[in-house]
Parts: C-alpha cells; sequence; structure tokens
C-alpha cells in the first residue's frame, strides 16, 4: 500500500445495523453514481467501490425494510417517519465522486502516494464539516420526567433523540473503508501490471487509529 492514512475519527462502542438484504445491488450502485453496464478500467474500480458500499452495514440503530408491495424503505429505531432513502445515500454520492476524480488522476500519473494524500486531505475536510455542524449541538439532555436523552441544535432549535456525534462518526468510519478499499484497488492493479503480487482487498474494515480524537458536543444546557 502507498502512505499510511491516519484518519481522525473514533467508533467509541456503536453497533452498526446489518447490511442490506432486499436492496437491487445494480439499482443501488446506479444511485450512488457507479454504471454497472460499463466496461471501462475506471467503471470497474467504481463498481468494485459501490458494491463495498453496498455491503456496508447500516448506520446504527437502521433497518432496511418491505412494505407489502415489497417496496424497500429504511426505518431509525430513534425515530418516527421511515424514509425511502439509504441513511449514507448522499455520503456515498459524494464518496464516489470523490473517487471517480481520483481514479482520472492515478490512471493518467500512477502517483499512489500522491493518492493516498489527498483521500487523507478529503477525509480531513469531511472532519471539518463535522466539527463546524456539531457546534451547533449540545447534549445529551434529559426532558422533565423522562429518562431518554436527547440532543439539541441552538442554532435551527432542533431537538433529536439520535446523537448528531454518532451519526457523524459513522459517516466518517465508512467513508475512510471506502477510500481504503479504493487505493487497495489500485495498488493491486499497480502491481499487477508491473508483474509483482496483489495483496487483495482487506476482509473487513481496519481499526482507526488509537490515539484518534474527534469533535465533541459542548456539555452547556441549552439556551431557552
Amino acid at each position: 500500500m502507498p502512505s499510511e492514512i491516519a484518519v481522525v475519527l473514533e467508533l467509541r462502542d456503536l453497533v452498526p445495523g446489518a447490511p442490506l438484504r432486499h436492496s437491487d445491488p445494480r439499482r443501488f450502485l446506479r444511485a450512488i453514481g457507479a454504471d454497472p453496464d460499463a466496461t471501462t478500467k475506471k467503471a470497474e474500480i467504481l463498481c468494485g467501490i459501490g458494491y463495498a458500499a453496498y455491503q456496508t452495514p447500516l448506520p446504527p440503530k437502521w433497518s432496511e425494510q418491505v412494505d407489502v408491495r415489497g417496496y424497500v424503505y429504511f426505518s431509525c429505531a430513534l425515530r418516527v417517519d421511515a424514509t425511502w432513502m439509504h441513511p449514507l445515500l448522499a455520503s456515498f454520492r459524494e464518496t464516489l465522486a470523490f473517487a471517480s476524480d481520483l481514479v482520472d488522476d492515478v490512471l493518467s500519473a500512477e502517483d499512489l502516494d500522491q493518492a493516498a494524500a489527498s483521500v487523507q486531505s478529503y477525509l480531513q475536510q469531511v472532519l471539518d464539516r463535522a466539527a463546524l455542524e456539531l457546534r451547533e449541538w449540545s447534549g445529551p439532555h434529559k426532558a422533565d420526567g423522562c429518562s431518554d436523552e436527547f440532543f439539541y441544535n441552538e442554532n435551527t432549535k432542533e431537538s433529536t433523540w439520535e446523537s448528531p456525534l454518532d451519526v457523524w462518526q459513522y459517516d466518517l468510519y465508512v467513508r475512510f473503508w471506502l477510500l481504503v478499499q479504493l487505493l487497495q484497488e489500485l495498488y493491486d492493479r499497480q502491481e499487477a501490471a508491473r508483474g509483482g503480487s496483489a495483496g487483495g482487498t482487506a476482509a473487513g474494515p481496519p481499526p482507526p487509529p488509537a490515539d484518534a480524537a474527534t469533535p465533541r458536543f459542548r456539555s452547556r444546557t441549552p439556551r431557552s
């Protein structure tokens, strides 16, 4: 592999949901920006990352459901409303768009060290975005007469049972894992072209760095 990637995140005690079982894989690939019918080298690489996204467990508390008509939808144990959209759809699309540009660069320049640096920079940008958004949230809090914890956004006056910190932590981890898979695939292809032995993709997500840091909530009580 090229230069080791250090990603700033921490999973804590999050327990992911189950992988997709009912969603159509090819339709899923198209939804996140991959083309399962294309035969170019780039398309093959992106589809590989797309399938890795398909196999990624849903975020904690989320599950895949099928209604009486056979349509797939998604529900969260901490939310009232269900949704037709995969909870990580936007993140998958954004990551695949970044991966598409990265593959173009690597296929033309074959510079995997630069690709690894680009991945690090991309993940840091997402982390900075998460930190900025989390500044608006405080919690957990407890309502009078209720033992359940909730979180409060001081800017939008929104409250939620779902921890925004946990949402961002899992989002970051998934992006990290998919891009590690991408770099491994690019490395294997480069080694194969040179006549070397490729290591193959890993069986599961690597653990985050032990010294990882993560954005935190402010602990003060929200303004009324």
